[in-house]
């Protein structure tokens, strides 16, 4: 091996010796093939396909997530429009009720006002608009200018 220079024009023929016997260039590239590192494509493929099966995965979760943040948007868009639309008895009767019970049991303020017409929804929707309406009134035009006007 010491007599093998790098620089030499017959480097590779020294080192294989094989390809330089073959006699056309067909089985020279054969030979030259099966030197080559074997490709792993089975391995490859499995992991394109777990790639791929975890990209649709993502997908299906984002799109079921869409779904149920639409789902949940027109739930709560039809609620604020029943929470609008009630009678003053109604009201008058969820308002005691939340009141009485507390915020957050819908089902019982729902018994108690007897409001089993309504959804559990509507009814945490209205109580919210109350609390909401209590907590930070609307000033009117009148007052809010002299409000502003005092020092």
């Amino acid at each position: 091996n010491a007599d093998i220079d790098m620089a030499d024009p017959e480097f590779w023929n020294k080192i294989m010796p094989e390809v330089e016997r073959q006699g056309s260039k067909e089985d020279g590239a054969a030979l030259i093939g099966l030197l080559e590192a074997r490709k792993r494509r089975q391995v490859t493929i499995q992991r394109e396909e777990a790639t791929h099966n975890q990209a649709q995965r993502k997908i299906l979760k984002r799109e079921l997530a869409a779904e149920e943040k639409a789902r949940r948007k027109r739930a709560r868009a039809a609620a604020m429009n029943d929470a609008r639309n009630w009678p003053k008895v109604e009201r008058v009767r969820c308002e005691r009720a939340l009141l009485s019970f507390g915020y957050g049991r819908w089902e019982r303020i729902r018994e108690a006002a007897q409001l089993q017409h309504r959804s559990a929804e509507a009814i945490s929707v209205f109580c919210r608009m109350w609390l909401f309406a209590l907590l930070y009134p609307v000033p009117s035009a009148g007052a809010g200018a002299g409000a502003a006007a005092a020092p």
